[in-house]
């Protein structure tokens, strides 16, 4: 099913004026979001604003912003369904296609993970469910809830007395509260009924750590204070940006783009012997529009850094992501287009970068990989990494079965080697 995720995101914020744009452990709040929802399973992610900044942010952090909400949809108490119904018909309007799912989307929850969004498009491929929400546990039973009338005098909410096991938290079943990241909502519902609620329902369960939702100032504070002593960093560089270059001894890592899109780049991906234990052996050739377009849908925390020699420049590709921040791992994989530099310590001094800056910089706790390739696995046993399994009879080459080898390093086992560095 297609889905259309939208940020919702003014810029008229009264109770913390700016939010949206304002840093929150050294990213804007949006941007957040902007992360998570890139690297989630929707199918289109945009920005619903009317303010100019948000927009820029929201692009340079790789979430479209092809239209402005109109300011009557920018009021304090514009209608959310009112405010998706613009953005769904704009968006299928413009990308020519009919979208079965809409996520509603808010940056006032930051700390939400890609597979938090992911569970809740999970819970909707059941077509029992209408909505299906983010959600945290209650931290007060709504039992224990009491509203007060005009005279002064309080009733629970629920308006029964408190006895019993009512008397015991522990007792009670467990309640669930909105935490305001994500409402995955079926268009068709949302049509009929112009509400986002839209019976029956059911929830998507995120830990209280991940669901702070910030509206005002204490909010703000708190969610600094906890991102700040757990660690939390948007999903992707916890500094923002890659960086221009990785530099080694003889190799330097750059993200790889349309530049790299040569006839001799196509040419590797085209050769036999370049392929010959990759996904790609047997495969027609790819064409530059094809390889444009899968560079295109990579999400944001799957990066290819093109590895550059000084003598023969463009000489391959080194993939990691995508980056499980959960348990803080990455895949790895490389491929060496350039035949004269097999055998050199290219490949080798290449891989040793790359996993450098997923552990020092992105702060992972391991990397992954897994071939059917001698000289790859020899070339990372050197650089530390252990086997942790092997995959039988999994490829079949040159008329006979061969296994497929998991290989794994780390944090703690990464050394520094001198050799490599600039």
């Amino acid at each position: 099913m297609l889905s259309l995720g939208v940020i919702f995101a003014r810029g008229g914020s009264k109770r913390l004026p700016r939010k949206n744009v304002k840093p929150l452990l050294g990213s804007p709040l949006v941007a957040w979001m902007c992360r998570a929802a890139r690297a989630s399973s929707l199918s289109r992610v945009v920005v619903s604003t009317e303010d100019e900044e948000i927009a820029a942010i929201c692009e340079s952090n790789g979430v479209a912003a092809p239209f402005r909400r109109p300011a009557a949809l920018a009021e304090d108490y514009a209608g959310s369904p009112d405010i998706m119904l613009h953005a769904l018909d704009t968006m299928e309007r413009l990308d020519g296609r009919r979208y079965a799912l809409a996520a509603l989307l808010q940056p006032t929850t930051p700390f939400v993970l890609p597979e938090h969004i992911d569970a809740c498009l999970e819970r909707m491929t059941d077509p029992r469910w209408g909505l299906c929400f983010s959600a945290r546990r209650a931290a007060d039973p709504p039992q224990w809830i009491f509203a007060e009338d005009g005279e002064g005098r309080v009733r629970t909410v629920l308006g029964k007395g408190i006895a019993g096991d009512q008397e015991h938290s522990q007792k009670l079943a467990a309640a669930w509260f909105p935490n305001g990241a994500c409402y995955v909502v079926r268009t068709e519902a949302l049509r009929r009924t112009g509400l986002i609620f839209s019976d029956p329902m059911c929830i998507a369960k995120v830990a209280d750590d991940r669901s702070i939702d910030v509206d005002d100032v204490l909010d703000w504070a708190y969610a600094e204070a906890a991102g700040r002593s757990f660690g939390f960093r948007p999903v992707g560089n916890p500094d923002g940006e890659l960086p221009a270059e990785i530099r080694g001894r003889r190799v330097t890592l750059r993200r790889f783009g349309e530049p790299e899109i040569s006839d001799r780049y196509l040419g590797w991906l085209s050769d036999a012997e370049v392929n010959r234990y990759s996904r790609r052996q047997g495969r027609s050739p790819v064409t530059a529009d094809q390889a444009r377009a899968y560079l295109t849908a990579l999400r944001p925390d799957e990066v290819i850094l093109g590895i550059h020699t000084r003598n023969k420049g463009h000489v391959g590709n080194v993939k990691y992501g995508p980056i499980d921040r959960a348990n803080g791992r990455a895949d790895i994989s490389i491929l060496l287009g350039e035949r004269g530099v097999w055998g050199c310590g290219i490949g080798s001094e290449a891989i040793y970068l790359v996993t450098r800056h997923l552990f020092q910089a992105e702060g992972l706790h391991r990397v992954d990989a897994g071939s059917n390739n001698p000289a790859f696995l020899r070339l990372v046993e050197k650089l530390g990494w252990r086997q942790e399994g092997v995959l039988r009879d999994y490829v079949q080459r040159d008329g006979r079965w061969h296994d497929h080898v998991l290989v794994s390093l780390l944090s703690r086992e990464f050394q520094p080697m001198p050799g490599y560095e600039a």
